[in-house]
């Protein structure tokens, strides 16, 4: 009776033992599917916070340009110059004639409103910019001015302020310039929308003649900073991968952007 007894005793010990264990890994395993589905759920969070950034579209709203045109005699435009004051440009004095063949005046240029739109797609950067206020039936060219720093910037020596860290200019799109023109309509509105691809820049600014093109690696919202800026062309015609200045033209708007 004893040793049946000591037999009972020791089966239920043995019992005992496999089914604490059972549990236990059952405990482990679950607490280990518990961590791989936090694991996961935090993945896809941190992933969602990336693609909504990397989704974003960086959006601002421009303002007329006077750098670059001139009054009579080459003079300056200042706040205090007249509205009526007829314009040049400032590069070649030629005068900023509109379509129908009269000298435009500052009122007329200030008109110009401008807002843009630039999102990383998988072929680069696509950009829209939406204007009113332009001269009606004016021709024009959008290029990208990319800056390594802060805009406007001191002189370095090597680049006048205030553009000492712009390292490249291109026409917006296509580096041919096929694809940054388009022409106001007779109420001077305008709108393009252009995909712009990694790759070169289609040409340098003046004081980095003789260097390669900047190459924008991918999104122009991975550079420090970048402007839109639209040119008028005096004479109607667009020129390529470089705004031809020396042909009429000048800069009559301009749209910040900053990642």
């Amino acid at each position: 009776m004893a040793w049946r007894i000591h037999r009972e005793a020791h089966r239920e010990t043995k019992t005992k033992g496999p089914v604490f264990t059972d549990w236990e890994r059952k405990d482990k395993r679950i607490m280990k599917s518990i961590s791989k589905i936090s694991l996961a759920l935090l993945t896809v969070l941190a992933l969602s916070a990336v693609t909504s950034r990397a989704e974003a579209p960086l959006r601002n709203t421009g303002h007329p340009v006077t750098l670059f045109i001139r009054g009579p005699g080459g003079s300056m435009i200042t706040p205090d110059s007249a509205p009526s004051t007829p314009l040049w440009d400032s590069r070649f004095g030629l005068p900023a004639l509109a379509p129908d063949g009269h000298q435009i005046t500052l009122e007329e240029w200030l008109r110009v409103q401008s807002r843009a739109e630039a999102k990383c797609v998988r072929k680069g950067t696509h950009v829209v910019i939406h204007l009113s206020g332009l001269i009606p039936n004016g021709v024009y060219t959008v290029w990208v001015l990319v800056f390594d720093g802060p805009f406007p910037a001191g002189p370095d020596g090597a680049a006048p302020f205030p553009f000492g860290n712009l390292v490249g200019v291109g026409s917006l799109g296509a580096n041919d310039g096929s694809e940054n023109s388009f022409k106001a309509s007779a109420s001077g509105e305008g709108q393009i929308s252009v995909n712009m691809p990694p790759g070169p820049l289609s040409t340098t600014p003046p004081w980095l003649a003789g260097t390669a093109p900047y190459d924008v690696g991918g999104c122009l919202l991975d550079e420090f900073e970048f402007h839109l800026v639209g040119v008028y062309h005096f004479d109607g015609k667009s020129y390529g991968p470089t705004p031809g200045f020396v042909h009429g033209g000048s800069e009559q708007f301009g749209i910040q952007m900053q990642p």
